[in-house]
């Protein structure tokens, strides 16, 4: 199963990431096609317009990029707190 796993905060000294890892290897363990989306990482700039608000081929790249990898997953994991 293809599944991403997204983690919300990039805050200095975030805690919840060490759980948002754990997940992800405990899938990866299982067999599962896992990608952590973290914004830090991906370096995303905080979104000014949902995806879905920009016409056909105007959106940014990354958010292209992230919305086709989400297409794609079977399933979406939201890590949603942190601490």
């Amino acid at each position: 199963m293809k599944i991403s796993v997204i983690y919300g905060s990039v805050r200095i000294g975030r805690q919840g990431i060490k759980a948002a890892r754990f997940v992800v290897n405990v899938l990866t363990e299982r067999g599962h096609d896992v990608t952590l989306v973290d914004p830090r990482e991906y370096k995303l700039p905080l979104l000014e317009k949902r995806y879905k608000d920009y016409n056909k081929g105007e959106a940014p790249e990354m958010l292209e990029n992230l919305a086709e990898l989400f297409r794609n997953s079977d399933m979406n994991f939201y890590k949603i707190f942190d601490e």
